[in-house]
């Protein structure tokens, strides 16, 4: 349209439409400066010839000014049926919109021409995608063949047929998929030559495909395309899996990852008893679907879920309500943020913990993990991570953190997930007998326990507990699971009552996207002020039209910061909130009255637990 009215190319016109691009109207001539010739300010050719036209379509209809919409359908050569006409200003807007500028056929124009071909995309994706070595299964990914060995990367289950099904959805990066076909399914927490999360042998009935709105099976799907794959989604895959002919094993793609955590969690139940059976699916079909999402069973049987933002959670809640949980009634706590608890000092005492029969102790203590330590042990390819060599993880230990190469070398497990800066390090000095035998009950309780800390039932962080002795009995019927554990569980909780225990808080960064005006970055600026933010960087973008602010805030103050900058900016600063990671939070949970103390009351109350801490003397033993 534009080009015919400017008597240019239509490939010319598209990049006059992008960048910094300004037509001067008095003098008839494009620029490259946003004031004219006469002084004048000018707008931005995409804000002139693209967003103002649709903003004066939105404003005609909507103030049903008949006349103006006239001329502007003539100006945009849109033509109208008399029921057209008829029908509400809401539905009129979007048939004019429909017409002008159809969504389908531009997102796919855009798509055809922008989006390389996975031929191409193949090519250097490849060495990004797969976890392994330049072998002879990434070389077939890289050429994309279809008559190489099968390999598919499932990297979301959605929801299908209104969600009463999942699927799911990935690409055929080699060789070609069959109705029948006998697979591997590798899921996200596969390692190579290790059986978790690994299943064999399984069969895929029949591959759908997207046609629009619907799916369509298919007897075959070569490498390349995308699909849906319905019968697995359910069974055995949590959120991304890496599929492979039954008979293959080349190493699994690398899992996306997800910079998010659960900051605001609440507990939901069913109005009705009957209906928890269908609340529970409800929440593990939540869970798989949104990979942000956390969903989990305390001990106390209160279903909790935590998501990175009030917004979003209240999206989470609605889908479970309408979707997932067939729309039974549920009902939902008042949203609550999410914790950590740390340990800052040595244990004073050595903790003892005796088991139900008595003939079975641990003597352990607890201490902190540094804060540099424990965002090591966060990284992904760190020397101090879980699975790194003892040796290399000792001596670095030793030189930069100071520790006892022999504890270095016997760090027994890290967090709830194996993979959580928590330590369990086994201190003890010479032969202990039995030892080996229930290292893995010990393991088992330490996972437990970093799972739900002794104030307020959050998980631990920065914790580390040293085994410094332990006696066994000499059966091992005497020795088991049914005894080491629940004594494990309350040395835990000792050692971390004995360490002055405290509450941390998340640490969120925010970027706040705005015009760059100056009224609307003043009161970005009070906003951030208000709630106790620090202002980290201004960086102005596109040419002095926007500018993005980062800011640094605590968890708590992000709560409602989306609608507050709305209302103080009426409408034009938009933000995203990130985990940064956490700070203890100061005050004493212990003294009455403290934040630390109010915020302990509040999440004890929301999981059912007693709200009074328990005490020390009432968990450890004497000897």
């Amino acid at each position: 349209m534009y080009s015919v009215k400017f008597g240019i190319d239509e490939k010319k016109m598209q990049e006059r439409l992008w960048g910094d691009q300004f037509f001067d109207a008095k003098a008839k001539k494009w620029v490259r400066k946003d004031v004219g010739e006469n002084g004048e300010q000018l707008k931005r050719s995409f804000c002139q010839f693209c967003i103002e036209p649709l903003r004066q379509i939105y404003h005609a209809v909507l103030s049903e000014d008949k006349e103006k919409i006239e001329k502007i359908l003539k100006a945009i050569s849109v033509t109208l049926t008399d029921e057209e006409r008829e029908t509400t200003p809401t539905r009129l807007v979007r048939v004019v919109l429909k017409k002008f500028m159809p969504l389908g056929p531009t997102v796919l124009k855009m798509v055809v021409n922008h989006l390389p071909s996975p031929l191409a995309a193949q090519q250097y994706r490849a060495e990004l995608l797969y976890s392994g070595p330049a072998d002879t299964y990434r070389k077939n990914i890289q050429e994309c063949s279809p008559n190489a060995p099968l390999i598919i990367y499932v990297s979301k289950i959605v929801p299908i047929w209104r969600g009463t099904s999942l699927s799911a959805f990935g690409r055929v990066f080699s060789g070609t998929l069959k109705a029948g076909h006998k697979v591997r399914i590798m899921g996200s927490n596969y390692k190579l030559g290790k059986r978790a999360d690994l299943f064999e042998n399984k069969s895929i009935p029949r591959p759908y495909f997207n046609f629009g709105r619907v799916l369509e099976s298919a007897d075959e799907m070569p490498a390349g395309n995308l699909l849906h794959i319905g019968s697995v989604a359910e069974r055995y895959i949590l959120k991304s899996a890496t599929i492979c002919d039954d008979n293959e094993i080349p190493h699994p793609f690398r899992d996306s990852g997800y910079s998010v955590a659960p900051l605001v969690r609440v507990t939901v139940k069913p109005t009705s008893p009957l209906d928890l059976p269908k609340l529970i699916e409800g929440l593990k079909r939540l869970a798989k679907v949104d990979p942000s999402v956390s969903c989990s069973i305390e001990e106390t049987g209160e279903l909790v879920i935590g998501s990175p933002s009030r917004l979003h959670l209240e999206t989470c809640v609605g889908e479970l309500k309408d979707i997932y949980s067939h729309g039974i009634k549920i009902e939902v706590s008042e949203p609550l943020l999410a914790l950590r608890e740390t340990v800052t000092m040595i244990s004073d005492r050595q903790c003892l913990a005796k088991s139900g029969n008595r003939h079975n102790r641990l003597y352990c203590k607890g201490m902190p993990v540094t804060e540099e330590l424990a965002k090591e042990i966060e990284e992904e390819n760190s020397v101090v991570v879980a699975g790194a060599d003892p040796r290399d993880r000792a001596e670095y230990l030793s030189s930069k953190f100071g520790w006892d190469l022999d504890q270095g070398r016997k760090i027994w497990s890290y967090g709830h997930d194996g993979w959580a800066p928590n330590l369990l390090v086994d201190a003890t000095k010479g032969v202990v007998s039995n030892m080996n035998e229930v290292r893995d009950f010990v393991i088992m309780a330490w996972r437990l326990g970093t799972t739900e800390g002794v104030l307020s039932g959050s998980e631990l962080r920065g914790v580390r507990m040293n085994i410094e002795d332990m006696t066994t009995h000499a059966d091992a019927i005497h020795r088991g699971a049914g005894q080491f554990v629940p004594a494990a569980r309350r040395v835990i909780q000792g050692c971390c009552l004995t360490a002055t225990p405290r509450l941390m808080e998340p640490m969120c960064i925010v970027e706040i996207l705005a015009p760059f005006i100056q009224v609307v970055i003043e009161e970005i600026r009070n906003v951030i002020n208000r709630r106790n933010g620090v202002v980290l960087t201004e960086e102005v973008r596109s040419g002095n039209h926007s500018i993005l602010v980062t800011a640094r805030l605590l968890g708590a103050d992000t709560d409602g910061l989306e609608a507050d900058l709305r209302a103080h900016t009426q409408g034009n600063a938009y933000c995203r909130v990130y985990s940064e990671g956490w700070k203890v939070v100061e005050s004493d949970p212990f003294v009455q009255g403290s934040l630390a103390c109010n915020l302990v009351l509040r999440t004890r109350t929301m999981l059912g637990l007693d709200p009074t801490i328990p005490n020390v003397d009432k968990i450890v033993d004497e000897l």
